[in-house]
């Protein structure tokens, strides 16, 4: 429903400020009755009222403030008259904004400039999936690893390390294939499957100045059509401006019922303080890049990460009993997310740079209106070989236990092992972007600009683990648990 239509609705002009038609279905369980996993709600519930989605959503506290204000800029000019009608107009205008942004999803994360929210994909048209297999068409990325480096034109550092990311795995291929349908995608798949051709196909040498000019002029389009984007671009940002423009990965490949093998998805499961109140789990929306972050609280430690923690995720909400009535008492949730579908590659981007909150745990600014940030130092914790293990979950069987607790029950192990990353280096205002490959044929190469040199394993996991801000990884075991080790697991879970 557009917000012109929704402005000429009864159900409006009643409830200005709460959405009350539907956006995503969902079909909830109850105690004893586990949910269908294959309507696992999208959207949180009401917890007083989890069959009914749409009563829950009240637009925020910011959206109130603009459609009231909105009114009276317009209305005084008018001596009043249209005040009402235009208060209810932007009223409507605000409800469209928060839907889109509950059907978005914020990948980077990153406050100020680089804070961006991908759109979503137009609805599918029926068929086949529409993206074409990696690699049709393409050099496969060189066994002996990539050894051509690319001029530096004084600030593309992160653009360069972009596309070494890109030009060592066959990941993004799909975007270099599928077919165009604007100048824009035309003339950027043309120039970048021009550098990913010669970058996995030349012996050595450096993409020079001309031909880099060239490649950053696409880009700069992609930065400057792009609202999303304060223009100032980020190794991060430069994939999810791809997703967009290509539309890449479609929405059947991100469909929460039934995602694409290739990328991950997860689901949230709600833990209630309180035995009387239970949400349902919420299948999350499949990710080509998925973000990880710290709290403010814990990004001044020194203690190595733990990938799987910051996959989970675990974080605390707060919904009201009765969402229509302010005096209801609020219900706190304990959320921690659980892969469902583990893929071949896995692509995190480590929020390393990190508001600076208060006593109060609010954002703190300068004294020129800039949020303060911290640069977040602290390592992921990988092994020697840079593997970590992942527990995928069945989401055929995800249901409350007597006591109330959701129960997920785990299907396999898989072990992850680090193929790439993008470097930075610096501060949380300045710094440098470069690369770490791991070929094919097992050696690390360190890609800085123009310079491409080979590591050894340890020092090249090394700088993937105290300075990557986007890694990627590679299933390479898949490891069949005992009924002792799903029962260890099982334990663990409810133990938090």
């Amino acid at each position: 429903m557009n917000f012109i239509s929704r402005f000429f609705t009864s159900d409006h002009w009643a409830h200005p400020f709460t959405i009350t038609e539907p956006i995503l279905p969902s079909n909830p369980a109850k105690p004893g009755n586990p949910a269908n996993p294959t309507d696992l709600a999208t959207k949180p519930l009401n917890p007083a009222n989890p069959t009914d989605p749409a009563k829950s959503i009240e637009i925020g506290g910011g959206k109130k403030t603009i459609a009231v204000m909105m009114a009276v800029f317009t209305g005084v000019p008018t001596g009043g008259v249209l005040a009402v009608p235009f208060f209810f107009l932007f009223a409507s205008l605000m409800k469209s904004l928060e839907i889109y942004q509950i059907k978005a999803k914020n990948l980077t994360g990153t406050p100020g400039k680089h804070q961006t929210i991908p759109r979503p994909n137009p609805s599918p048209s029926p068929g086949p999936d529409p993206s074409p297999s990696p690699g049709v068409g393409l050099p496969l990325p060189p066994v002996n690893g990539v050894q051509v480096g690319i001029t530096n034109l004084a600030n593309t550092c992160w653009l360069n390390a972009s596309m070494k990311l890109m030009a060592t795995t066959t990941f993004w291929d799909p975007i270099l294939e599928m077919p165009t349908t604007t100048p824009q995608q035309a003339d950027l798949q043309k120039v970048l499957k021009k550098y990913i051709t010669r970058m996995r196909t030349a012996e050595g040498g450096v993409i020079k100045k001309k031909d880099a000019q060239r490649l950053e002029q696409e880009v700069n389009k992609l930065i400057k059509d792009d609202p999303m984007v304060g223009g100032q671009m980020d190794a991060a940002e430069f994939f999810l401006c791809l997703h967009r423009v290509f539309q890449y990965p479609s929405e059947v490949e991100l469909n929460p019922d039934s995602p694409s093998k290739n990328f991950y998805q997860s689901t949230v499961v709600y833990d209630s303080v309180d035995p009387d109140f239970y949400h349902v789990p919420n299948a999350e929306t499949a990710d080509p890049l998925i973000k990880i972050a710290v709290p403010y609280a814990e990004a001044l430690g020194n203690a190595p990460l733990d990938p799987v923690t910051l996959l989970k995720k675990i974080d605390t909400r707060t919904y009201r009993e009765d969402e229509q009535n302010d005096k209801a008492p609020q219900i706190n949730y304990t959320t921690k997310h659980y892969p469902l579908n583990l893929p071949e590659t896995l692509n995190l981007n480590f929020s390393r740079i990190v508001g600076v909150e208060d006593e109060q745990g609010r954002q703190k600014f300068d004294a020129s209106g800039q949020m303060e940030q911290v640069r977040c130092n602290r390592p992921l914790a990988l092994d020697s070989n840079g593997h970590f293990e992942l527990i995928e979950y069945d989401r055929a069987k995800i249901e409350l236990d007597d006591s109330g607790q959701w129960v997920l029950h785990p299907r396999k192990k898989c072990v992850y092992e680090l193929t790439g990353a993008i470097i930075h280096g610096g501060s949380d205002k300045d710094g440098h972007y470069t690369a770490v490959e791991r070929a094919p044929n097992g050696k690390f190469f360190y890609h800085n600009d123009q310079s491409v040199t080979e590591l050894d394993t340890s020092e090249a996991i090394k700088r993937c683990e105290n300075n990557g801000v986007m890694l990627r990884f590679k299933r390479i075991k898949d490891i069949t648990l005992t009924d002792e080790e799903v029962k260890e697991i099982r334990l663990k879970d409810l133990a938090g």
